[in-house]
């Protein structure tokens, strides 16, 4: 939300909502209004950037979510974007469908508390009518920064449940809870970007009827980034850790696409560089600096130093003389 606010007229919409873990501290997020659009960004209320309770996600809800797409649909968006990237959480979109009004039935009663991942397997029924009636005619997109299946070797669990606090132990649990919930919704979750944000993809779009598209190329348009690369010589993108993940559909990957569509120069720079030598040199970027390599070996988060550090290699490399 930041780089479009920065970019086009909008106004930006403070709501008061819950942690996303029971009990948690109630937070403060916003929405963001675009030309009768709503812009709703999950990591705001259930991302890495909240903070955590020391608990792992099976406890983690995207209810806060939920209450910033109310918000939104409240002031009457006639069409509302949730974007999904940086996760936190891996309920498949069932906390922010209970905040819709969706009915979750557990051992015969509907559950009072905000449900969490754990609920997924645990679920007799969902009455998704309350949710779908609260959405209305109100265009739905979830705007997705990667391209994997719900469930299997390259679904969320599997892929992305580490760097949610998942552990190799937990993570079957997790899959079990996406299968139960595809069999409870009897919506098949075969389209890519089901995975995204821990299930959201999924649960949105069969729950709601959502669209997903692309988030990167979203972004892109809406801050005019395709006429920014015909216009330069060099773009440089980054990226926390650059790994086979990106190439997914990440923002990194889609601007150096982009560059090379404009013919200009693209370089990135990563926290920390994880792909094979062969795969650095057949894609987009011509120049990669890892702030791992040097810098950041001994801390875990870059500084402003660190940053003009990496930019001076990075001009020396693409302007050596």
């Amino acid at each position: 939300m930041a780089a479009i606010a920065s970019s086009r007229a909008t106004r930006l919409f403070d709501v008061p909502t819950r942690g996303m873990t029971e009990g948690g501290a109630p937070q403060q997020g916003a929405w963001l209004s675009l030309s009768g659009r709503g812009i709703v960004e999950l990591s705001l209320v259930s991302g890495f950037t909240r903070p955590q309770d020391g608990g792992g996600p099976e406890g983690r809800s995207t209810y806060p979510v939920g209450e910033l797409m109310c918000a939104a649909l409240d002031a009457g968006v006639s069409e509302l974007i949730l974007a999904v990237g940086g996760s936190a959480t891996m309920d498949a979109g069932l906390g922010l469908l209970q905040a819709l009004g969706a009915i979750c039935t557990v051992a015969g009663a509907p559950l009072e508390r905000m449900c969490t991942a754990a609920d997924l397997s645990r679920l007799d029924a969902i009455d998704l009518g309350p949710a779908q009636e609260r959405l209305g005619r109100t265009k739905l997109s979830v705007a997705v920064d990667v391209q994997n299946p719900l469930c299997g070797e390259q679904g969320s669990a599997r892929v992305y449940g580490l760097q949610k606090g998942a552990t190799a132990q937990t993570i079957p649990a997790f899959e079990a809870g996406f299968e139960a919930l595809v069999g409870l919704l009897g919506c098949p979750a075969d389209v890519p970007g089901d995975g995204a944000a821990g299930g959201v993809g999924y649960g949105v779009r069969a729950g709601l009827g959502a669209t997903l598209i692309p988030g990167a190329s979203l972004v892109s348009e809406l801050i005019g980034l395709p006429q920014a690369c015909a216009e330069s010589s060099v773009v440089i993108t980054g990226e926390g850790c650059y790994d086979d993940q990106t190439q997914w559909g990440k923002v990194a990957w889609e601007v150096g696409r982009m560059a090379q569509t404009s013919q200009s120069r693209c370089a990135l720079v990563a926290g920390q560089i994880r792909r094979s030598e062969e795969a650095l040199q057949n894609d987009p970027f011509e120049r990669h600096i890892s702030l791992s390599d040097s810098a950041l070996q001994n801390r875990p988060m870059a500084t402003e130093d660190d940053l003009r550090r990496a930019g001076a290699r990075l001009a020396t490399a693409l302007f050596p003389e």
